[in-house]
């Protein structure tokens, strides 16, 4: 058997299949996950999308990152991850991800806060706000929401410890797209 007889009889027999990319852009800069049905907009308050949102390892998971220089010229980056409750990922749970915080390096767990508040309209999801200082200055809060199904976890990070940042970061969870959650 002639090598392009082979090849086209391999074809045949196990023909190639891709899998269906679960993000889609939209117009205005958006990306549709499909799945879960988020919308990772272009720009969210003061933060802009960096690159295109991503789905992680071929998994049903996705993620965008975010960033904007603050009046003080510092960069502060916030990551949106999205997730269902099946997912394999690490912090996929409140308290893994609680654990992931408490052992980043320069972590001080004298300087931990978390509080409950509730982000979005429809559906409004109760959310937990964790909010951690390194040692050296640095800030990282946390925002992680369960509802429908999926989870949304929100992380953002500054190399500084300031009000504005603080405020910017809130603001930031709270404009995302929480209806589009679940809704496909």
């Amino acid at each position: 058997m002639n090598k392009r007889l082979f090849l086209a009889s391999l074809y045949l027999a196990f023909p190639i299949t891709s899998l269906a990319d679960p993000l889609h852009s939209r117009t205005g800069g958006e990306y549709w996950h499909h799945d879960s049905g988020w919308i990772f907009p272009e720009k969210i308050g003061a933060f802009t999308r960096v690159g295109v949102p991503q789905d992680v390892a071929g998994s049903r998971d996705a993620v965008a990152w975010y960033a904007y220089v603050d009046d003080a010229g510092a960069r502060i980056t916030a990551s949106v991850d999205v997730f269902p409750v099946d997912s394999a990922a690490d912090g996929v749970t409140l308290e893994s991800a609680r654990d992931s915080l408490r052992h980043e390096p320069g972590a001080d767990a004298g300087n931990w806060q978390e509080r409950e508040l509730t982000l979005g309209q429809q559906p409004a999801l109760p959310t937990t706000v964790i909010s951690l200082a390194a040692r050296k200055g640095a800030q990282t809060w946390m925002y992680f929401a369960d509802g429908g199904g999926w989870r949304v976890r929100i992380r953002v990070n500054s190399p500084n410890q300031s009000a504005a940042v603080g405020q910017a970061g809130l603001d930031f969870a709270q404009a995302q797209r929480w209806e589009t959650l679940g809704a496909h």
